[in-house]
């Protein structure tokens, strides 16, 4: 399907502001220690913002015509995996042999950079949920 040309204002100015916004506010939670309270504020921040923006300017991505269940299929293979893995490692204590994928994200994550590169694509994932 072929979306018609978008007409009108030009949002780009718009959307390079929201995405440098968006890259400050990751790189400043980024900065937050992790389980605090600054830390928790600074994800209720976005969600609040994310649902106000969403109910205020409802623009929605049209949904597909059709769904091809063989792509349900491999998406539910992928998460039962990740499930999976995530309580086996959880109800094995964690050891090193079978580690949660938290435990293996967690030196990654311990870089700020790392660490808001995530935040944003979190943010950035959110928000293509709400369009939807």
């Amino acid at each position: 399907m072929v979306l018609p040309p978008v007409t009108g204002r030009d949002h780009r100015p718009q959307v390079a502001a929201a995405l440098t916004l968006t890259a400050g506010y990751s790189w400043y939670a980024a900065g937050l220690r992790s389980f605090t309270t600054e830390s928790l504020i600074s994800v209720l921040v976005v969600g609040v913002a994310a649902i106000v923006l969403a109910a205020r300017h409802p623009v929605r991505i049209p949904a597909p015509e059709s769904l091809d269940p063989r792509g349900l299929i491999w998406w539910m293979i992928i998460v039962f995996g990740f499930f999976e893995w995530e309580v086996a490692g959880f109800a094995a204590g964690s050891h090193p042999w079978h580690p949660t994928l938290s435990v293996l994200l967690d030196p990654v994550l311990e870089q700020r950079p790392a660490k808001a590169a995530a935040f944003f694509a979190w943010m950035l994932a959110g928000w293509g949920l709400l369009r939807r």
